[in-house]
């Protein structure tokens, strides 16, 4: 029989599986999202993004969703603001 501890760390660990696992499924469909709301030049505006947004945070599969630049600036999001110093969770 398993310790606690090994036992907790085991949980902790599929936890943290599932979690990034359901990321990279939910990065995927925000990237459908955005191909699909691309016009002439690949350009997709601000507000046509945060609309497609609004509506994933209204179907309840995120609570918030931002997507940042490279500098790590906000370009467009949804819902509440979310914490960007929690770094370790990006």
């Amino acid at each position: 029989m398993r310790s606690t501890g090994s036992t907790s760390a085991s949980v902790r660990q599929a936890a943290r599986a599932g979690l990034i696992n359901r990321s990279q499924a939910i990065t995927t469909s925000l990237g459908v999202v955005i191909r699909s709301q691309r016009r002439f030049g690949g350009i997709v505006s601000q507000d046509r993004l945060e609309s497609a947004f609004t509506e994933l945070v209204k179907s309840g599969e995120l609570n918030a969703v931002a997507l940042l630049n490279a500098t790590g600036g906000v370009v467009a999001s949804a819902g509440p603001p979310i914490d960007l110093e929690t770094r370790e969770l990006m």
